[in-house]
């Protein structure tokens, strides 16, 4: 259960003015982060923020290793903070600059993918599961099967992730969604293949889709299930019965980032009690964040969709760095979309 004592507030951050710069650049997933606070930044430490937006980390990856960007902050799920530090795009954090690093829960930190935390802080984290709308789908599913089923043809929508999309198919299929065994691999593009013509989009949120009634079924990461129920009351999430992605998101400093002062700043900025739960009542996703717990909205503390038991969680998987391994979900992947 969330506990709900107040933690003890770090010292606040001494922020020297004169080692700001005029502008942080950003690249992050696209709706998600509250535009109020970015205002308030601005307003606090006369800083303009520049965002751009990605669907994917490998879209994100790929950028950075063209040399494109000139960022100052990413935003890499798990495994992708682990590609990037073997890869040499990722800087190590000044944590001396990030005081309100101490209010994020210890189970987010010492992972497999940042083991000594010196490349990330936690941002946010959830399920990648179904959205589906109960006006039109019924019975109310609770398997990855109803995405392959033909009854509904043109409205389902996937996310469009070389990750998530083979790793529905093998939940379905009862696989790990990080095995490399090529059997299994080749029947996941095999079911992926067959899907194709049921499915109306592969999207990089589906948030749009879910919210404007484009679809009846789509794969969806949680808070955007959450934000298009907000609007369309017939929507609903599920986790299926057969398990899902469990992911974390992390804020990271790209290597050579031109304003990291100013990112560590902002990042600290963020990690603020209040702040952190402002954004996640924007967002609508689960905070690694203890000390913003007893501010949050308390419907979504008590959802079990957003902050699931502990009995889901144990069905759950991680995405994985497979290293050279990689290469044979990128492939699976681009069959799948040229068929």
């Amino acid at each position: 259960s969330m506990a709900m004592t107040p933690m003890p507030t770090p010292p606040p951050l001494a922020v020297d003015k004169s080692k700001l710069d005029k502008t942080l650049y950003i690249y992050n997933w696209g709706d998600y982060l509250d535009q109020d606070l970015v205002k308030q930044f601005t307003a606090q430490y006369g800083v303009q923020v520049q965002q751009d937006s990605y669907g994917s980390n490998e879209e994100m990856i790929q950028k950075l290793v063209a040399g494109g960007g000139g960022y100052d902050i990413v935003v890499p799920s798990d495994y992708a903070v682990a590609q990037m530090v073997k890869k040499g795009l990722l800087d190590k954090i000044d944590f001396n600059n990030i005081p309100n690093y101490a209010n994020i829960g210890e189970v987010y930190k010492h992972t497999y993918f940042d083991p000594n935390d010196q490349y990330s802080v936690p941002y946010f984290w959830g399920t990648t599961g179904i959205a589906y709308d109960s006006a039109h789908v019924s019975p109310a599913p609770d398997s990855w099967a109803v995405m392959f089923d033909p009854k509904y043809k043109g409205e389902i929508a996937m996310l469009d992730d070389e990750r998530e999309v083979p790793g529905a198919a093998l939940k379905l299929l009862g696989y790990s969604l990080n095995t490399t065994d090529t059997n299994q691999l080749q029947q996941a593009e095999q079911k992926l293949i067959e899907q194709k013509s049921l499915v109306k989009a592969y999207d990089a949120t589906n948030l749009d889709n879910m919210k404007k009634g484009e679809v009846w079924l789509a794969q969806m990461y949680v808070g955007d299930a959450q934000r298009a129920a907000a609007e369309r009351p017939s929507v609903k999430y599920i986790i299926p019965k057969e398990g899902a992605t469990l992911w974390q998101d992390n804020i990271s400093i790209p290597k050579g980032a031109p304003h990291k002062y100013t990112a560590e700043v902002f990042i600290n900025f963020l990690l603020d009690a209040h702040n952190a739960a402002k954004n996640a009542d924007t967002v609508e996703y689960p905070t690694p964040n203890l000390a913003a717990l007893p501010y949050i909205n308390p419907a979504d503390l008590s959802n079990p969709i957003l902050y699931p038991p502990s009995n889901i969680i144990s069905k759950l998987e991680r995405v994985r760095d497979l290293g050279d391994q990689t290469q044979l979900y990128t492939r699976l992947y681009e069959e799948v979309k040229n068929h």
